[in-house]
């Protein structure tokens, strides 16, 4: 198994991710491409504009909804929602919806809060 980590001032910095992925695609499988591309589409959404973030959120939303019919609410609370204490917390769903929310910027966490865009 391989493992691809990068910083994320330079997703933060380019204007276009077109740029990181014609440098990373090569190095890694084909078959982790699309996995790549979405998770640094995610990524960049904090640090985006507010329709950014919408359009982020949206699709985490639609992506929870399919797990709703296939599971009962508890089986769904389980397996979807609860906390996993293996990954640490800026990974759990729940950060992850109240990051894309707050605009990068959850209160508690650093102090300040944003307000929720509309």
């Amino acid at each position: 198994m391989q493992t691809l980590e990068m910083q994320y001032s330079p997703v933060k910095a380019t204007s276009s991710l077109e740029d990181i992925l014609k440098s990373t695609l090569p190095k890694i499988p084909v078959d982790t491409h699309y996995d790549l591309s979405h998770r640094l589409r995610v990524a960049s959404a904090p640090a985006g504009t507010a329709e950014s973030r919408r359009q982020i959120l949206a699709i985490l939303a639609l992506a929870l909804t399919n797990p709703t019919y296939v599971h009962s609410e508890n089986q769904f609370t389980n397996k979807i929602l609860q906390p996993d204490q293996d990954y640490p917390w800026r990974f759990q769903l729940v950060y992850q919806l109240a990051e894309l929310v707050h605009g990068g910027d959850i209160k508690g966490v650093s102090g300040s809060g944003t307000e929720i865009p509309r």
